[in-house]
Parts: structure tokens; sequence; C-alpha cells
């Protein structure tokens, strides 16, 4: 068993709420204060855990930067869940899809709109748009 990593990635910090193979899916205690106050500030997340190898995932929030934020001994921001899965794959981290539905169930359902805009925002800041020609 390796190490448990700092916060905010310390799995003890969180409640199992899923499995996606073998990664922990642990989100804060719903009816816990810092559900209550993380929600509605676009602070809330999820944390994959991997416990074997001791790597934790952090999905998009405020608290990342709107980046997946990973932590394997050192911390590293990643702006896109294919790049975490490249960095990951002898890991064999969630798909696509399954992570998509994991936020959607987990996290997002629990969010106002105003942060429906900011996620819809961290979604595309990293993708270059065509120069426009001249009118």
């Amino acid at each position: 068993m390796t190490s448990t990593p700092p916060a905010p990635h310390d799995p003890r910090e969180r409640e199992l709420v899923a499995h996606a193979g073998a990664w922990e899916v642990r989100q804060f205690a719903r009816t816990g204060t810092k559900h209550e106050y993380f929600a509605p500030r676009g602070f809330l997340h999820l944390q994959l855990w991997e416990p074997t190898a001791g790597v934790s995932i952090l999905t998009p929030s405020r608290l990342t930067g709107g980046n997946y934020e990973l932590h394997d001994g050192d911390r590293v921001a990643l702006p896109e869940w294919r790049d975490v899965q490249a960095y990951v794959a002898d890991l064999s981290p969630p798909g696509m899809a399954r992570m998509a539905a994991l936020e959607r169930w987990f996290v997002t359902v629990h969010e106002p709109a105003s942060v429906a805009l900011l996620r819809a925002w961290w979604s595309v800041k990293g993708e270059t748009k065509p120069a426009r020609g001249p009118a």
C-alpha cells in the first residue's frame, strides 16, 4: 500500500459513492458541510482514487481552476479527460462516457445554473478557434 496523499487528495476526506473498474469514486458526504458549501459555489468535484497505485484524480471545479488535478506523488493539472487517460493509461482509467455520467450523477445535479455556465466555459477553454478572415 502506498502512502496517502495530502489534502485535497486525501481519500479519507470523502466517502465512497461508486466504483469504476479498479478506481474508487469518492465525494464529500451529501449531508456534510463541505458538500453544502462547495456545490453552490462551483467547488464540488469527484475524486477518483486508485488505492493500489495511490493515485488520486480530482474532477474539474473552481478548486482546480477547471482542470483535472492528478496526484501521483506530484500534482499535475490536465485540461481534458483524454489527457488524464493518457497520463494514467497503465491504470485503466474510466472512459469518457463513464466520466461524463459520473460527473452528471454526482456533481452537476447539485449545482445551480451559474455553475453550469462556468463548467461549459471550462470545457471549451483549451480549444482553439479558427482565425476569422477579413470581413
